[in-house]
Order: structure tokens, then C-alpha cells, then sequence
């Protein structure tokens, strides 16, 4: 018997290749498992607001909170009543309506004018004189206030465009272009600049260079805002958008079913915004959205509108509470402290409403009626200082909802009045700033009632 070399494998033993679809099965898995697995990674990087280090800004430029308040005004405490002796320190006359409210920072007044690209201006106005300092042309249309910090100011244009402006003199030192209107007063906050145009954009505040830009659908409208790490901005697609301030990810997405006019505003870990026929509604700074969350509830929703489910699908996440009993044409809003928002209710004629709501839960807490339509106003402390279309200023205690006191200039206030130690400055749509002079009005009033109430006033 003849003995054979052996060979492995034997050749008569086919080696069977996998079939063709079985290796398209393997690699289809593998995709599964590894898109599964990028979307829980997602998630879990979202849910935790994890974020890659960025490099800091250039400086740590911040401006104040409220740009229409200096020094320790407390004159607007002491009045009580209708004021009927307005005393002006001086006007001060554009020759165009008004339409953006002064700023002020320690004895300097910037003041945004003109209605046309070709008479759109910025004005630095000295307070105690009323004089001008410099003035420069926009060669736009600015429909918002600047920004101040200690030596520089910052100013978006209808154009598009973000100025930084040294505040001394009016030189540029940077410009941005945003691509859309910016949409409301830039934010600066430790060294970045956040601000809104065709897209949501943090700017090094010092360089103007670009940190991060994020797209929410369509162009930003309305100011933003930012407050807890996070920017709240509304879209003109009718969105309600969350991103993280240090790096621009998407943490939230809600669609709205009315049409946004105004915010949104921060009151304590809520943001609330507005809309027509006097909607408000609130969502929290925290929310987050979660993969798929926005698919299920979609299809949950179909299946009870189609009566397939009896239940209704879950409240959406981030979600805090609505408010659609306040009637009127438009709600706008006005700002937020740590207890309430506050907004002007627009009435179908000719009048308006001042209205408070529970910042944690939207109830009304108190309503304010004026003769006309009330223009933009100011939290200053405990007083809500706003005006009217007919002319008129109110002081209105934030508590209670009363007016503490009232006084009248010569034109329609136009927007928000400003504040400084010794004077209340209020813009008109006929073109001018009234100064009025505090000493001389206010705390002549509050002598002349205290003086009253204790029997030593003027005998009759």
C-alpha cells in the first residue's frame, strides 16, 4: 500500500465562502450597532451638557445687567400721585421719531436716531448738560439699544452688522457682519458677545473673531437671552430654541403653535416669551431634548387625534406652562425678576394693559389698565417705570400693581425710559429726549405731600 502525502485541507474538500447576503447582513449590523450607539453617546453628551474645552476669550468684557439704570436712582420711591410740575433739565432733539431707548453709563447718555439708512445715527450726550459729546453715522437703520461696558459700545444694525465702537469717541475698533438683521441689543458676558442675525453667534468681545455660530432653522427674531450657561432664542419659523452659551449645541427644539412677538424674557430657572392674541408660555432653562422623544410623541399624537389611544401623549419635556386668558390683540414683554415676568397686553382699539404673571406658574397676579397703548417699560427694584402712547408715565409697584405715581411729557413715549441719579429720561415718537429733572419734580413732590400730611404745609 502506497502511502500518500496529507495536505490540510484535503483537496477534496471544498472550502465554502459565507453566501453574499450573509456578509451585507454583518455589515448592515455593524452600522446598526455603531449609529445606536453615536446616538446614545449623543444623548448621554447632551443630557450631561458635556462640551469640549474652547480656548477663552481675549478679556473679560461684561456689560451691566440693565443698561437703563445708573448710579442709585431713589427718587422714583419717594412721589405719590399725579405730578403735575414737570420740570425738564433740557430736550434733546433728533428730528425723527424715536424708537430705541436711551443708555446710560455713569454721566454719558447713547442715544440711537434715525429712521432711514441715511439718518441713522448714534449720539454720545453729556447728562448733566444735555450737550453732545461725538456722533457718528450708522449708515443704517439700528432697531434695538447699544450695549456699554466700561470703555466700549456695542451696536447691531438692521443691516446686518455688529459694531464695536470705543465709547470715549465713537472710532470702530471691530465690525461683524451677521448676514440678517440682527435681531435684538447684543449680550456680553465674561468676554463673549452673544447675538442673534441669520443664525445664533458668539463673538470674542475684545476681537470680534467668531468662538461659535448655530444655525436653528430660520433667521433669529426677537432678542435673545441668556442666562444659567444657556442662549434662548425664537425663530421666525415659529421655533422655541435652547443651545449651551460655551460652545452653541443644540440642547432643546419646540415648535410653537402661535406666532412669537416678543421675549424671551428670564424669570429665576423659567424663560418665557409672547405672542398674538395675548399668549404667553414658559419653558424651562434646563430642558433638554432626548433622541426620538420628538418622533414618538408625533406619532402619539396622530394616534389620539385618529382615536386609535385613548390617552393623551406626554407633556414635552421642557415644557412649563401656558397662559392664553389674557385677551387682547398682542402680548409683548417687558422683562423678569426672580418672581414674575411682566409684558403690555395691546387691546384691539386704542387701549393697553400692564400684566403680571407668576414667574413658576403663569397666574395672573395683577393687571394694570392705561388710557392708551403702553410703550416699552423699565424695572427699577420694586417700580416698573413705563409709559403710554398718550404721553404719560407711570410708576408702577411691581408687588401690588398700583401706581405710586404719574406724570405727563409733551409727546408719545415711544420706548423704555432711562434712569440716572438725578434725572428720568423718557424718548418720544416726536423726535425728542425729555430729561426731566428729578430734584426739581420728584422730590419737590414727595416734600410737598410729606409736608401736607403733617400739618406744616401752606395754609389755605
Amino acid at each position: 500500500m502506497n502511502s500518500k502525502s496529507l495536505s490540510w485541507p484535503p483537496e477534496h474538500i471544498p472550502v465554502r465562502k459565507p453566501p453574499f447576503w450573509y456578509s451585507w447582513k454583518l455589515i448592515l449590523a455593524l452600522g446598526i450597532i455603531v449609529v445606536l450607539s453615536a446616538v446614545v453617546l449623543k444623548a448621554g453628551w447632551n443630557g450631561l451638557h458635556l462640551s469640549l474645552p474652547m480656548s477663552s476669550p481675549a478679556g473679560s468684557l461684561t456689560a451691566r445687567h440693565d443698561q437703563r439704570i445708573t448710579g442709585d436712582p431713589r427718587w422714583h420711591l419717594a412721589a405719590r400721585g399725579s405730578i403735575a410740575n414737570v420740570e425738564y433739565g433740557w430736550v434733546f432733539n433728533t428730528g425723527e421719531p424715536l424708537t430705541v431707548p436711551p443708555v446710560v453709563s455713569n454721566d454719558e447718555i447713547f442715544l440711537i436716531s434715525g429712521r432711514k439708512a441715511s439718518s441713522g445715527r448714534i449720539h454720545a450726550i453729556d447728562a448733566p448738560s444735555g450737550d453732545v459729546i461725538w456722533e457718528i453715522p450708522l449708515n443704517s437703520i439700528s432697531d434695538h439699544s447699544p450695549i456699554v461696558t466700561d470703555d466700549t459700545l456695542f451696536v447691531g444694525t438692521r443691516g446686518g452688522e455688529i459694531l464695536s465702537l470705543a465709547a470715549q469717541t465713537g472710532l470702530r475698533q471691530w465690525s461683524f457682519d451677521g448676514l440678517a438683521s440682527i435681531s435684538g441689543p447684543p449680550i456680553v458676558l465674561e468676554g463673549v458677545l452673544y447675538a442673534g442675525a441669520s443664525r445664533l453667534y458668539a463673538l470674542d468681545a475684545e476681537t470680534g473673531k467668531v468662538r461659535w455660530h448655530h444655525k436653528i432653522g430660520d433667521r433669529v427674531v426677537w432678542p435673545i437671552a441668556v442666562g444659567d450657561g444657556v442662549v434662548a432664542a425664537l425663530s421666525n419659523d415659529n421655533h422655541f430654541y435652547l443651545v449651551t452659551a460655551n460652545n452653541g449645541t443644540r440642547r432643546l427644539t419646540f415648535p410653537l403653535w402661535f406666532k412669537p412677538v416678543g421675549g424671551p424674557v428670564i424669570s429665576d430657572q423659567a424663560v418665557a416669551f409672547s405672542g398674538a392674541i395675548g399668549n404667553v408660555q414658559a419653558m424651562a432653562l434646563g430642558g433638554t431634548d432626548m433622541p426620538f422623544v420628538k418622533a414618538f410623541r408625533y406619532w402619539r399624537t396622530k394616534l389620539f387625534l385618529w382615536e386609535f389611544i385613548s390617552s393623551p401623549p406626554p407633556i414635552p419635556g421642557g415644557y412649563l406652562w401656558q397662559q392664553r386668558q389674557l385677551g387682547g390683540h398682542v402680548a409683548r414683554m417687558i422683562g423678569g425678576d426672580s418672581q414674575r415676568v411682566y409684558l403690555t397686553i395691546d387691546e384691539v382699539g386704542t387701549g393697553g394693559r400692564v400684566v403680571a404673571l407668576d414667574g413658576a406658574t403663569g397666574r395672573l397676579v395683577w393687571e394694570f389698565k392705561g388710557e392708551s397703548r403702553f410703550a416699552p417699560g423699565t424695572l427699577a427694584g420694586d417700580v416698573l417705570v413705563i409709559g403710554t402712547q398718550g404721553g404719560r408715565v407711570h410708576g408702577i409697584d411691581v408687588n401690588t400693581g398700583e401706581s405710586l405715581w404719574d406724570l405727563r411729557v409733551e409727546g408719545p413715549v415711544s420706548d423704555a425710559p432711562a434712569l440716572t441719579d438725578d434725572m428720568l429720561l423718557v424718548p418720544s415718537s416726536d423726535g425728542k429726549l425729555y430729561a426731566i429733572d428729578s430734584a426739581r419734580t420728584f422730590e419737590v413732590q414727595a416734600r410737598v405731600e410729606t409736608d401736607t400730611a403733617s400739618g406744616s404745609g401752606p395754609s389755605s
